[in-house]
């Protein structure tokens, strides 16, 4: 018969065995169904759409319209070397 401990540590290992299983079949799903890919096409497509908005309409009501608060200029010009960045891609 096994001790308090021992019965402990078998836990602990199942648990962790178990949560490595996890994280590789998760890898694997996600590698494979290209959800990594599709996420981040969406995030560069949300970041274009807003500086269409605001080219035409402009950042304060943008901000109005998003729901985000005063932005500064240094943000304004960080989106900007993100967009020229998917422009390369």
């Amino acid at each position: 018969m096994k001790t308090p401990f021992e019965l402990s540590l078998d836990i602990i290992l199942i648990v962790a065995i178990s949560a490595l299983i996890f994280i590789l079949v998760r890898s694997i799903f996600l590698w494979y169904w290209k959800i990594n890919t599709i996420v981040e096409n969406q995030e560069k497509q949300n970041l274009l759409l807003e500086y269409l908005l605001r080219s035409q309409m402009g950042n304060d009501k943008v901000d109005m319209l998003l729901g985000n608060k005063s932005q500064s200029k240094s943000n304004s010009t960080t989106e900007e070397f993100n967009i020229e960045k998917f422009k390369a891609n």
